[in-house]
């Protein structure tokens, strides 16, 4: 398995997980604001979807954000602050429309897929600067699309759980 294959299947992993826990998340389940600092899941959805976006865009230089594509339909009623200080109060007010969310999903994945296919193994191991230092692009890679979709999945699992509903896929 070459580093191509490997990251690719790393994101498959990541993305049936994901998609697993938020394929059945209502409105209400969306929008509802769990005790003490804990954040919505719409927020949690909305970080990792702009996220992953984003990075394409604003890192990797590849083109409009897909959200530009949705004409008035984004499922996002806000994008996420630039003050980090004004995260927590955006976390609590956004709103977010499930099954747009889920069609948000495929046309960033869309450009996703097109851009890790552009990459040769030169680009993969090249050195990037990034918030967490200099690293191989292929772990900044790593890090944003599958640790990071991982980890805001199982918040996501545990705010289902916690609302009564079956939170993973399995």
């Amino acid at each position: 398995m070459d580093l191509h294959e490997a990251i690719r299947a790393q994101i498959a992993q990541s993305r049936w997980l994901f998609d697993g826990i938020t394929a059945d998340v209502t409105e209400e389940q969306a929008h509802w604001t769990p005790p003490g600092n804990v954040i919505p899941i719409a927020a949690i959805w909305a970080h990792v979807l702009l996220g992953e976006d984003m990075m394409l865009t604003n890192i990797f230089n590849r083109g409009p954000e897909a959200r530009l594509s949705f004409n008035g339909d984004f499922p996002i009623s806000e994008l996420i602050p630039e003050d980090s200080a004004e995260y927590v109060a955006w976390a609590h007010r956004v709103r977010i429309n499930p099954d747009g969310m889920r069609e948000y999903t495929k046309a960033i994945r869309d450009r996703t897929d097109a851009f890790i296919a552009s990459l040769s193994d030169e680009d993969l191991s090249a050195t990037m600067d990034s918030f967490m230092g200099e690293q191989p692009t292929a772990s900044y890679i790593y890090v944003l699309l599958v640790q990071h979709v991982d980890e805001h999945g199982g918040e996501i699992a545990c705010l289902k759980g916690i609302q009564g509903a079956k939170g993973l896929p399995y």
